[in-house]
């Protein structure tokens, strides 16, 4: 599992949408432990 921390953008990253991974657009903190994560899925329909 990865931290919060470790998130960057361009970081392919499972469990935010079922059975696919996401591609980290941004992050923008809010204190020290909520994001708020701008994503990209890999759907293209």
């Amino acid at each position: 599992m990865i931290r919060l921390e470790e998130l960057n953008r361009g970081a392919k990253v499972n469990g935010i949408l079922p059975e696919q991974s996401v591609t980290v657009i941004d992050i923008q903190w809010h204190g020290n432990n909520v994001i708020e994560l701008t994503y990209k899925d890999i759907n293209l329909n």
